[in-house]
């Protein structure tokens, strides 16, 4: 009488995403009973496509390095001793979607306090800016003359020349993790300095 046995497979664990970012996000499962580890599976499709491993995971485990609105499928499988118990399956997958990063807008500058050689810029702060960068052209048509970083408004400049028009322009500069950079100010604000007679 010949007798053939066969070792039941494991459940598989169920991951559970949470805290979910630009580049990043979390995810916990309940542990199986005769797990010795657990592997996840990461997928940029429900199809399976480049498909990235990640082995002897705990719950929970933070995932990172991943591109900025792009949508994730993760799936779990429980690790078995392969005597007693083989592993299980992978568990069904289950869709992770990472924003994107969000574009900021340029604040609109208004030039005053004008001397002969200074001028003071004021903004409406940008919500999420982390800095803001500054342009001085010495035409309408691009001729950069210089380019400094600022913090708040106002600000002060100086050691400019009489009797000269200028053209200002602002970028809000983003955190590149939730937020991009605007693009500079198209509406370049054209300053004349007064003469210094």
């Amino acid at each position: 009488l010949a007798v053939t046995t066969t070792q039941p497979s494991l459940n598989a664990p169920t991951p559970t995403t949470s805290n979910i970012t630009t580049t990043t996000f979390d995810f916990t499962f309940s542990g199986i009973t005769n797990a010795l580890s657990y592997n996840a599976k990461i997928y940029t499709d429900q199809y399976g496509s480049n498909a990235r491993t990640l082995t002897n995971i705990s719950s929970p485990t933070h995932v990172t390095g991943l591109t900025p609105g792009q949508t994730y499928y993760i799936g779990l499988q429980a690790i078995a001793d392969g005597t007693n118990y083989l592993n299980s399956p992978l568990s069904s997958l289950v869709q992770v979607v990472i924003p994107n990063l969000v574009k900021l807008n340029a604040p609109t500058l208004t030039a005053g306090a004008i001397t002969p050689t200074s001028l003071s810029l004021t903004f409406t702060p940008e919500t999420h800016a982390s800095s803001y960068r500054v342009r001085i052209y010495t035409d309408n048509i691009g001729t950069l003359l210089s380019t400094f970083a600022i913090i708040t408004s106002p600000v002060s400049i100086s050691s400019l020349s009489p009797d000269t028009t200028y053209y200002l322009s602002i970028q809000s500069i983003g955190d590149g993790s939730a937020y991009t950079s605007s693009d500079e100010s198209t509406d370049r604000k054209s300053t004349r300095l007064n003469s210094s007679h």
